[in-house]
């Protein structure tokens, strides 16, 4: 009788107990990326001077001179993504993502000086997929941002995010980005989880009552 008892009990909650879970996690994602659609909407800041990834999606205001070392980073359709290297007025170095270009690009050796440029502060930069290519640091060609070895190539100790530039930080012959988005479908998800939920309940319950009848 116990033994029948605990069957029904696992058969019936732990399922709908583990698709509750699911769809109470979706809503916890859906309030993080609420947060951070907030964040991108805000007032400009200054770059943090510590701590710089609790602040990840902050639009930033960077005051600095570019140098002349820059990343080809891989951008789809788009062709690649100009990252240069961006010394600050307070001694810290940041990557910069400047717009992008297709092809070969040769921009003329202007020196810019200190400049003030504006963007989103991006810190999602570690590679968790297996299908990404390998970053090719000899040939200038890189599919994501690896901070450490882009550190050990310029020789520099980088900040561990970019700034996304919007038009402040284009220059003549790239394309301006185009902004981030943040996809977020957590609240169709989570209805999703929740009526499963509801259905396994529901069609458990029925399977109950039939076989007791029965």
């Amino acid at each position: 009788m116990k033994y029948r008892l605990l069957c029904k009990i696992c058969g019936g909650v732990l399922p709908f107990t583990a698709l509750l879970a699911l769809g109470i996690w979706q809503l916890a994602r859906l309030q993080e990326k609420i947060l951070i659609e907030t964040r991108m909407e805000t007032a400009v800041i200054a770059l943090p001077g510590t701590d710089i990834r609790s602040f990840a999606y902050s639009r930033v205001k960077l005051l600095g001179a570019f140098q002349q070392p820059f990343f080809r980073v891989f951008a789809g359709k788009n062709g690649y993504y100009w990252v240069q290297l961006m010394l600050l007025t307070d001694g810290r170095y940041i990557l910069v993502n400047r717009g992008t270009f297709l092809g070969e690009f040769f921009p003329d050796d202007n020196k810019e000086g200190e400049v003030s440029v504006r963007g989103i502060l991006y810190c999602k930069l570690k590679n968790t997929s297996r299908w990404v290519a390998s970053n090719d640091a000899q040939g200038n060609l890189w599919f994501w941002y690896d901070i450490e070895h882009m550190s050990r190539t310029l020789g520099k100790s980088l900040q561990p995010c970019i700034v996304w530039g919007d038009n402040t930080a284009v220059f003549a012959g790239l394309q301006c980005n185009a902004p981030l988005k943040v996809r977020n479908d957590h609240l169709q998800y989570a209805l999703t989880w929740f009526i499963l939920a509801a259905v396994w309940a529901g069609g458990y319950i029925c399977f109950l009552r039939g076989r007791d009848k029965s």
